[in-house]
């Protein structure tokens, strides 16, 4: 074996099969069946100023705080404004409420 640094390269490791009980008889709670784990990843492809926009908008509790954060998100989709433009909107609203004004 040559301990030199950088002159072997690391071994891959093998992909392990993740298995629903272990060898000894005990069930494995972290066993998620194949068809579940490719249905999650499809899920999470979503955009993150998009969620970024639904916190804002479930941020406030107030009529009249939900009904404008409501209006500047409904104008924000009608003009065609991206995710980030509306969520950086939605966020200097809220940023002016925690400040008091």
């Amino acid at each position: 074996m040559n301990h030199a640094f950088g002159l072997e390269e690391p071994k891959p490791k093998a992909a392990a099969v993740q298995q629903e009980f272990h060898p000894n008889g005990r069930r494995n709670h972290a066993y998620t069946p194949p068809e579940e784990a490719a249905k999650k990843v499809a899920v999470q492809a979503s955009d993150a100023w998009q969620e970024i926009c639904q916190l804002h908008l479930k941020q406030w509790v107030t009529p009249g705080q939900r009904a404008k954060l409501e209006a500047e998100y409904n104008s924000g989709i009608a003009t065609g404004k991206s995710w980030r433009e509306i969520g950086a909107a939605l966020g200097q609203i809220v940023k002016g409420w925690e400040r008091g004004r």
